[in-house]
C-alpha cells in the first residue's frame, strides 16, 4: 500500500456544531505530519537488516524529492540517501538523491519507535540548500 499524502489540508471547523474543534487525539499528530514544511517519512526499521519501504510520506518530502506518494511507497531510505539510513536522534547533514538525479543537502533527524509490535523509524528531513548558498555567498564577500 502506498504512503498516504494529504494534498490539500481542509480547514478545521472552529464553530460549535461543525465538526470537532480542537482536533481529537491522533488527529493532532496527523495534522502536524501532513502540514509540516519539513519532509517526513516513516519506514519499517528491522534492527540491522536493510530498512523497509516507506509506509507514510508527507507532501513536503514528495515535493522535495519529486516523487508521488505511490512512488515513495516503493522506495527505501537507501534509495533516497544513497547509503543505509542510520536513525540518529542527533541531526546530521547528508545528501539526498531526488528522482531527477539532483543531489540535495539536507539535515536529517531520525527517531525509532514501535507501532503494533513493529519497529519503525521516522525521518524528518529539512532542505538546507538555501542555507548553503547563503554561506557560500557570504564567503565570497569576505
Amino acid at each position: 500500500m502506498p504512503p498516504t499524502v494529504l494534498r490539500e489540508a481542509a480547514p478545521w471547523p472552529r464553530q460549535a456544531g461543525k465538526g470537532h474543534w480542537p482536533p481529537q487525539d491522533g488527529d493532532w499528530l496527523r495534522l502536524t505530519f501532513d502540514l509540516s514544511s519539513d519532509g517526513m517519512a516513516i519506514h519499517e526499521a528491522a534492527g540491522t537488516a536493510p530498512a523497509g519501504t516507506f509506509v507514510e510520506a508527507n507532501d513536503a518530502i514528495c515535493r522535495l524529492l519529486g516523487y508521488t506518494a505511490e512512488e515513495m511507497g516503493r522506495l527505501t531510505p537507501l534509495d533516497i540517501m544513497g547509503r543505509e539510513a542510520g536513525v540518529s536522534e542527533t541531526p546530521e547533514i547528508g545528501t539526498l538523491r531526488a528522482k531527477d538525479g539532483r543531489s540535495i543537502p539536507a539535515e536529517i533527524h531520525g527517531r525509532r519507535f514501535e507501532h503494533d509490535g513493529r519497529q519503525m523509524a521516522l525521518l524528518v528531513i529539512r532542505d538546507v540548500s538555501g542555507q548553503r548558498r547563503e554561506q557560500e555567498a557570504l564567503r565570497r564577500f569576505e
